[in-house]
């Protein structure tokens, strides 16, 4: 009884044992795969692999084998990879690894492989056999690919430049021509409530105004301002007529140009009597387009042709400064900031005498387009802006010939009180300014516009003020 349950015992201790050999459990896999039988080929093989994984390398390599023999190199040549990885002198497995790399079209890992092998041992003979048709599939994939890149970069050019043909060109503006009139009502602090405001001028007593913008040679554009400006609502008849005369040279997104400006005085306000005063500048213009910025500078000085000490009778002084900044987010939006100012100076040099007048507008603004989506062309704009402005003045100016002294500089600077703390005597209120604007194209060329704007001035002040615009315009 006792020797039964001994030999039963010693049985299965062998039993475990044998099962735990790997190299047993190689054999036992290599014969059942030789046999066709693959599913437990492959199950004897797994059971070595994790029974002894540093002597595994040789039985990676015949499980790989075995998955070749059943058909199923994708699942081959991970055994083989594996083998090597475990033991990379291992040259069967290199052996068959590269040669199925090259059977499945992997010639770089083929090429790296057999040279691989030939490095461990030079005279081998099975890598030979595969290894030049590698080299030469290897040359014909990569001459391949780099057709195909070069194909690809082309058509990638072809479509760029077609889309670039296709895309709706800007067309180069040969003329825009505009002509406006403008209404003042103002709103009185005192009994009078709202009135009809008429401003002197050489023709109608309104704000009116022609401007003409003509490009016919490339790089070169000419302008054309004329008419009665209009410069406030708290502004003295200090001008009843302005044209301005520019040229200008465009280059790479700059341009450069000189200009005249004539400013015309007829006024009672001034001098207690309606004579004409003229004044003409000379100014210059700059400005560049950079991304989607675009800068404007125009600068007519008054030191430029400016009335002095040997001037006689009496006589009519201006200068205008403008600066605009434009930022283009896309064809639909785009915002604007701008600062000008207007000044103007009347000498009695028989005294003498200078009275100093001017406004400083300080805008923020944005402009909404509407196009149409057939044509491109624009069809419908909407401008909103809101203006600070600041008016100054300053009578009986002692020292009219300073250049910067009792407000006649900019800003209305007096130098003589700087010291004394009160530099900007010439300082007189501050406004606020809302216009709105809707400009629509009635035809392609032709476009209507109208403005409305309310001006809230100061409550030390006379009257508030709404202005009504009208206009219309040519752009060819």
């Amino acid at each position: 009884m006792y020797k039964k349950i001994i030999t039963v015992i010693f049985s299965i201790c062998v039993t475990a044992l044998y099962a735990q050999d790997p190299e047993e459990l190689t054999r036992e896999g290599v014969e059942l795969g030789r046999k066709q039988k693959f599913d437990e080929s492959l199950q004897k093989l797994d059971e070595s692999i994790k029974l002894y994984n540093v002597r595994s390398a040789r039985t990676l390599h015949n499980m790989g084998y075995v998955y070749e023999l059943k058909g199923e190199i994708d699942k081959a040549i991970p055994a083989y990879e594996e083998a090597v990885r475990r033991n990379p002198i291992q040259i069967p497995s290199l052996e068959r690894l590269g040669y199925l790399y090259y059977k499945s079209g992997l010639f770089d890992k083929a090429v790296a492989t057999g040279e691989h092998v030939l490095k461990l041992d030079p005279k081998n003979q099975e890598v030979i056999k595969w290894l030049p048709d590698a080299y030469k599939q290897k040359l014909i994939a990569q001459a391949k690919a780099q057709m195909e890149e070069a194909e690809k970069e082309e058509k990638k050019v072809i479509k760029e430049e077609v889309a670039e043909e296709e895309k709706p060109q800007e067309k180069k503006r040969i003329l825009l021509a505009t002509i406006e009139g403008m209404s003042r009502t103002g709103y009185f602090l005192d009994s009078r409530g709202f009135e009809v405001v008429s401003d002197n001028g050489i023709g109608p007593n309104m704000p009116n105004l022609l401007f003409i913008d003509a490009g016919p040679f490339d790089g070169w554009e000419a302008r054309i301002t004329t008419g009665n400006p209009y410069y406030g609502a708290l502004m003295p008849d200090a001008n009843a007529w302005m044209e301005k005369v520019e040229g200008m040279f465009n280059a790479g997104g700059y341009y450069l140009g000189f200009g005249v400006l004539g400013n015309h005085h007829r006024s009672g306000d001034i001098f207690g009597q309606n004579k004409h005063r003229n004044d003409y500048k000379m100014g210059m213009l700059f400005g560049f387009t950079k991304d989607k910025a675009r800068v404007d500078i125009a600068l007519y000085p008054r030191l430029i042709m400016r009335d002095g000490e040997k001037s006689g009778g009496q006589t009519f002084d201006a200068d205008y400064f403008d600066f605009t900044y434009t930022y283009i987010f896309d064809k639909y939006l785009r915002y604007y900031t701008k600062l000008t100012i207007n000044e103007f100076y009347f000498f009695d040099h028989t005294i003498p005498k200078c009275v100093y007048a001017g406004v400083y507008d300080f805008s923020i603004g944005v402009v909404l387009n509407r196009h149409n989506e057939l044509t491109g062309q624009k069809r419908l704009l909407f401008n909103f802006s809101l203006t600070e402005r600041m008016y100054f003045g300053n009578i009986n100016i002692d020292d009219p010939y300073a250049k910067f002294g009792n407000g006649q500089g900019w800003f209305g600077i007096n130098t003589d009180k700087w010291t004394k703390g009160d530099p900007f005597s010439g300082f007189r209120s501050l406004s606020h300014v809302f216009t709105a604007v809707v400009e629509e194209y009635i035809h392609t060329y032709i476009f209507l516009y109208q403005s409305l704007g309310f001006e809230l001035a100061d409550t030390s002040e006379d009257h508030h003020e709404i202005t009504f615009k009208l206009g219309a315009g040519v752009e060819l």
